[in-house]
C-alpha cells in the first residue's frame, strides 16, 4: 500500500540537514509520519533518536496538533512537520496549515510572535522528556509547535540520504527494537530509574541483565557495572526456590520448565501477568524476600525483546510495587499491568496519564480524568485534611489540604509511601498504598508527579483477621496458663502420692516378707504332717493358705524388684551373651509350666550375640512366655522369633490367644495393670510382671511393645543392643520339634 505522506528526504551538509513531511489527519498517517521523522533524525546522526521515547514524543506532539489546531475542523486538512539540524541542535517544527491555532487562545497574536506554551497542553511531561525547549509559534497561515533538542558534543560524521528509490516511506514499526529500547533517557525515565523504592532489572531475551537501576543497586549491593551484560536475575536468586518454582510450574502447566531464568519468566513469556515472591541474594551473601512483577517486553511484531523484573523489598511491609513510567516497549509493559494504578500528573496535579490498572481499580476511563481532575479529587477529603495537618506539624510549614498534601514530601525530594483511601467512580472506597515520585526535567525543575498504587484491601482484611486471631490466642493463652498451673499442681500432688505409694509399698513389702516366710514355713510343716495327722478338710485349708502365701510372697518380691530397678539399687551385669543361651534357659524354665497348660513353645536357632545382663533378659523372656502360655488355648503354640537388625536384636513372643484390646495396649506396661480384673484370680499373676519387663529393657537402653489383633492373638516384643562388633545375621527361624529348644507339649 502506498504511503499517504508527502515526504522529502534529507538535504544539506553533515552539520546542517533538513527534512519535512506533510501529514494528513489520520491515525495511520501520524504513525507513518512519526516513523519517517525518527528515521530522518537517525540519519542525521541524532543520538536521542535511537531511543523509543523520541518517537513517543513525536507522536504525542502530532496528535495534539491535530487535536487542538484549526486543522481538526477542516476535512482533508494536514499539518507539516519539519526537521532542521544546525549547530548541533535539532529543531522539530509542527505547523498547522489552518487559519489559526486554538491553544493557547491568544487572539492578539500576529505572525512572528513567539511564546512559551503552557505546561498543561500537548502532553508536555512526555514531550519535554526529550525536547527541553518547547515553544508555541505564530506564523502566516497558522500556529504550531517548535521543539528544540541540544545534541551531543560529538559532531555528526556524515550526511545521509533516505533511500526512496522504491518511492516508499519507512514504517515506524519496521525496525525491531532491541537493547537500545531499554536505554535510559529524559525526565520520565530518570524518575523511574532513580527511585530507590523499586529494583528495576531489564534483560535481553536470553535473560542477560541490560538495565540495573539505582533501586536494584541499593537493594542488592551490586553496581550496575558488576552485573550488566554478565549475569541473569537467576544468578542473584535462591537456587532452591528456583528448583521448587520450576517443579510447581511444570506441574501446573503440564510442561517441563528448567530451573533458572526460564522459571522466573516462563509465565510472562506466555503473556501471563506474573507476580510472585522470591528470595534475592545480595552481593555480601545476605538474603531478603522480594515481591517481583515480571513482564515480557515486546516489539511491534509482538516478538519478545527482553523481560522487565520490578521488585520491592518485602521486609519493609510490602511497599508499593511495579516500576515507574517509561517509553516504548518498557512503558507498554508497565502501563498494561492491571495490578498497579499508575497516575502521572503535570506540576499542578492535573492528571495526564491514567493507566489500565488505575481504570480497573477506580472505575474511571482515562478520558474521564485526564486534563480534568487531580488525584486529590478521587481521594478521601477528610484524610487529605488530616494528612495536611500532620505534615504541617511534622515539617513546620503550612500545607494546604488537597493535592499539595499528597505530593508535598515528593516535591521536596523525599521518597514518600503512605496509605490513603481512594474513592471509585461508583462511590465505593478502598484502601491503597501509594508511592509518590516527582518527575523532573534536565534543569531539575518539577514537571509533574507519578503516583503508583496497589489495592491494600486484602492486606487490611488479613490484618483484621490477624488481630482477631491474636486476641483469640491471647485469651486462649490465659486459659492455657491457668490450665497449666492446675496441671502442674496436679502433677506435684500425683508425684507426692507416687512417692508415698512407693515408700508405703517398699516398707510394707519389707515388713511383710519376714513374717510371710515364717507363715509359709509353718504351713509347709502342717501340710507335711510334722505336727501330726490332719483331717482332709484341714489339709485342704492348709494347702489353700500355703498357695496364697506363695502368691503373696511373689507379689512382694515383684514390688521389691521393681523398686530396686527404678531406684538403681540393682546393678546390671553386662556382658556378651549368646541369644541361643537365653532362649534355651527361658524354655527350660517354662517346660513344666507349658506342659501343665498343654501349650508348646517353639523357638528358632540363633547365633547372634547381645550386650546384656543375661539373667535379667531371661527374666523378661520368661515373663512374656508365661503370659503367652497362660492366655493360649489348650494345645496351643507359642512362638519365639529373633530378628537381627543393624545394632539391635529383637525378641518376639507370639501367641494365638484372645489378644489385647486397643485401649489397654499402652497402659498394660504400667503397675498393677491387667486386661481383665478377673485375670488375677483365673490366670494368676500380680499385674507387675510387664512393668518389671519394661524397666529391665529400658535399663538396657532398649524398647518394648505389643502388637495385637483382638481375638487373633498377640505378639510382645523387646529390643536390646547387639554385642559390640558381633552383629551377625541369625539363621532363618526354624521350628524344632523334640529338640532341647522345644518346651511343653501337652496333648
Amino acid at each position: 500500500m502506498s504511503s499517504p505522506l508527502d515526504a522529502r528526504g534529507l538535504s544539506g551538509a553533515a552539520e546542517s540537514c533538513y527534512a519535512s513531511v506533510t501529514v494528513p489527519s489520520s491515525v495511520e498517517s501520524i504513525r507513518l509520519a512519526a516513523g519517517f521523522i525518527v528515521q530522518a533524525a537517525r540519519n542525521m546522526r541524532v543520538p536521542a533518536a535511537s531511543d523509543s521515547l523520541f518517537e513517543v514524543a513525536i507522536v504525542e506532539a502530532l496528535t495534539n496538533a491535530f487535536k487542538h489546531g484549526n486543522t481538526a475542523q477542516r476535512a482533508g486538512a494536514s499539518i507539516v512537520c519539519e526537521l532542521e539540524l544546525a549547530d548541533h541542535r535539532l529543531t522539530v517544527r509542527i505547523l498547522d496549515q489552518g487559519a489559526g491555532f486554538v491553544l493557547p487562545p491568544t487572539p492578539e497574536w500576529s505572525a512572528g510572535d513567539v511564546a512559551t506554551i503552557p505546561v498543561s497542553g500537548f502532553g508536555l511531561p512526555i514531550i519535554q522528556g526529550v525536547f527541553p525547549v518547547v515553544r508555541a509559534i505564530a506564523r502566516s497561515g497558522g500556529f504550531g509547535l517548535e521543539m528544540t533538542l541540544t545534541m551531543s558534543a560529538i559532531p555528526p560524521t556524515t550526511s545521509a540520504v533516505l533511500d526512496e528509490a522504491a518511492g516508499g516511506v519507512p514504517d515506524a514499526g519496521a525496525e525491531v527494537r532491541h537493547k537500545e529500547a531499554l536505554l535510559k533517557t529524559g525526565a520520565l525515565q530518570n524518575a523511574i530509574f532513580t527511585s530507590a523504592n523499586f529494583s528495576s532489572i531489564a534483560t535481553d531475551e536470553k535473560g542477560v541483565i541490560q538495565i540495573f537501576n539505582v533501586g536494584a543497586e541499593q537493594m542488592l549491593g551490586y553496581a550496575a557495572a558488576d552485573v550488566g551484560n554478565k549475569i541473569t536475575p537467576a544468578d542473584i536468586s535462591d537456587p532452591q526456590e528456583l528448583i521448587a518454582r520450576a517443579a510447581a510450574l511444570s506441574l501446573e502447566l503440564a510442561t517441563t520448565i528448567t530451573p533458572g531464568f526460564e522459571a522466573l519468566v516462563f509465565k510472562a513469556s506466555r503473556g501471563i501477568e506474573d507476580i510472585y515472591e522470591l528470595t534475592y541474594i545480595r552481593k555480601d551473601g545476605s538474603r531478603f524476600p522480594a515481591i517481583v512483577s515480571v513482564t515480557a517486553l515486546r516489539d511491534d511484531h509482538d516478538g519478545i525483546i527482553g523481560y522487565l523484573l520490578i521488585g520491592t523489598d518485602n521486609t519493609a511491609r510490602k511497599r508499593a510495587e511495579e516500576a515507574l513510567l517509561e517509553a516504548g516497549a518498557l512503558q507498554s509493559a508497565i502501563f498494561n499491568s492491571v495490578n498497579f494504578s499508575s497516575i502521572a500528573t503535570d506540576e499542578k496535579g492535573v492528571i495526564q496519564i491514567f493507566n489500565v490498572g488505575a481504570e480497573r481499580m477506580l472505575g474511571y476511563a482515562a478520558a474521564d480524568v485526564m486534563n480534568t481532575i487531580t488525584p486529590a479529587d478521587i481521594s478521601d477529603p477528610l484524610e487529605g485534611v488530616a494528612r495536611a495537618a500532620a505534615l504541617s506539624a511534622e515539617l513546620g510549614t503550612t500545607i494546604t489540604p488537597g493535592f499539595e498534601a499528597l505530593v508535598f514530601k515528593a516535591s521536596r525530594g523525599i521518597e514518600d509511601i503512605y496509605e490513603l483511601t481512594y474513592i471509585r467512580k461508583d462511590g465505593s472506597r478502598f484502601p491503597a498504598i501509594v508511592s509518590v515520585t516527582a518527575l523532573r526535567d534536565d534543569q531539575d525543575s518539577i514537571i509533574g508527579y507519578l503516583l503508583i498504587g496497589t489495592d491494600n484491601t486484602a492486606r487490611k482484611h488479613v490484618e483484621a483477621d490477624r488481630k482477631y486471631i491474636a486476641q483469640m490466642l491471647q485469651e486462649k493463652n490465659v486459659e492455657l496458663e491457668a490450665a497449666k498451673s492446675v496441671a502442674e499442681r496436679t502433677v506435684e500432688r500425683l508425684e507426692k502420692v507416687e512417692r508415698l505409694n512407693k515408700g508405703f509399698l517398699s516398707t510394707v513389702s519389707h515388713e511383710l516378707r519376714t513374717p510371710l516366710t515364717s507363715i509359709r514355713g509353718a504351713l509347709g510343716l502342717l501340710a507335711s504332717g510334722a505336727v501330726g495327722t490332719l483331717s482332709d478338710e484341714v489339709v485342704e485349708v492348709v494347702a489353700i493358705a500355703e498357695r496364697n502365701a506363695v502368691r503373696l510372697m511373689a507379689l512382694i518380691n515383684d514390688i521389691l524388684d521393681l523398686e530396686r530397678l527404678e531406684t538403681g539399687k540393682i546393678e546390671l551385669q553386662f556382658a556378651q551373651v549368646q541369644v541361643e543361651s537365653i532362649l534355651r534357659r527361658a524354655i527350660e524354665s517354662l517346660s513344666t509350666f507349658g506342659q501343665k497348660h498343654g501349650v508348646t513353645v517353639e523357638a528358632p536357632e540363633a547365633s547372634s550375640m547381645i550386650w546384656a545382663d543375661e539373667d535379667r533378659i531371661v527374666q523378661v523372656l520368661v515373663n512374656l512366655l508365661s503370659n503367652a502360655v497362660k492366655f493360649s488355648p489348650p494345645r496351643g503354640v507359642v512362638t519365639i522369633g529373633v530378628v537381627v537388625m543393624e545394632g539391635w536384636v529383637e525378641f518376639r513372643v507370639s501367641d494365638r490367644g484372645r489378644g489385647v484390646p486397643l485401649v489397654h495396649r499402652r497402659a498394660i506396661f504400667e503397675r498393677f495393670r491387667q486386661v481383665e480384673t478377673s485375670d488375677a484370680r483365673e490366670k494368676g499373676g500380680t499385674g507387675l510382671g510387664l512393668a518389671i519387663c519394661k524397666s529391665i529393657v529400658e535399663h538396657h537402653g532398649g524398647s518394648i511393645g505389643v502388637e495385637s489383633e483382638e481375638g487373633s492373638g498377640s505378639t510382645f516384643w523387646f529390643r536390646v543392643a547387639t554385642a559390640s562388633g558381633r552383629n551377625q545375621d541369625s539363621s532363618v527361624p526354624l521350628v524344632l520339634f523334640g529338640s532341647p529348644l522345644v518346651a511343653g507339649g501337652g496333648s
